[in-house]
């Protein structure tokens, strides 16, 4: 499934394998927040992290969400246009020093 997993109020978060499993490492201090899930064409919801830490093996249901889009045109370009636009914001779009990241 491959949903966002989120500790509350912290940069702490992961994200689930195909199967749905999913490991944190959260402090001590942390244990009596919410961790927010998240996945795209479904409805956020939260956990207390207190019951996934009595009960590791809890599963965790989410009820589907849909968006109904207005009508669009989908019109054909030149891509090197595309591609000029996307190398100018490169420095928005990345972070600029060092960065660290935890994943399986």
């Amino acid at each position: 499934m491959n949903a966002s997993i989120m500790v509350e109020h912290s940069s702490i978060s992961s994200v689930t394998n195909q199967e749905g499993y999913f490991t944190l490492r959260v402090p001590e201090s942390a244990k009596n927040t919410r961790i927010l899930i998240r996945h795209l064409g479904y409805h956020n919801k939260t956990v207390p992290l207190i019951t996934l830490i009595n009960r590791p093996d809890t599963q965790i249901g989410m009820s589907l969400s849909t968006v109904s889009l207005q009508e669009l045109l989908v019109v054909s370009g030149d891509g090197t246009e595309l591609v000029r636009e996307a190398l100018r914001r490169i420095p928005r779009n990345y972070p600029a020093g060092p960065n660290m990241m935890v994943a399986f």
